[in-house]
């Protein structure tokens, strides 16, 4: 099996199957979000993507995110490192600051609500709970 990890969209790879994993804070964020309420959680690549999105969903769609600086930070890290054992005992997930994000996001039955991707709206994937 082939396996490629791209931290930025510039290192994305021709292949049969994508799989995107954020395990740290976007899924915890969207769980909470579903968890606390929202109908539904529209994912965009882009910036400029989710903002159109918003504007032809009007005033009730809230906008929020990062954009792929602490992958950039990661992956300049994991270069840093002889070997990824070595990255992952160094603590060295991100910029600072992030420690209480990585805390909140590691707890364990946490919430109730388990996010599924229900289908596509335009660009933007649509997780419900």
């Amino acid at each position: 099996m082939r396996v490629h990890v791209a931290f930025t969209p510039e290192e994305e790879g021709a292949a049969p199957v994508g799989i995107v994993v954020d395990v740290i804070r976007a899924t915890s964020s969207i769980a909470q979000a579903l968890a606390a309420g929202y109908e539904r959680v529209l994912c965009c690549a882009e910036i400029d993507e989710a903002r159109a999105l918003r504007a032809d969903l009007g005033e009730e769609a809230v906008v929020g995110g990062e954009r792929s600086d602490a992958a950039i930070a990661a992956s300049v890290l994991a270069g840093a490192w002889p070997s990824p054992l070595d990255g992952l005992n160094a603590r060295t997930y991100g910029p600072p600051g992030l420690e209480a994000d990585i805390e909140f996001c590691a707890q364990v039955d946490l919430l109730e609500t388990v996010p599924r991707f229900a289908r596509m709206v335009g660009t933007a994937a649509e997780i419900i709970a």
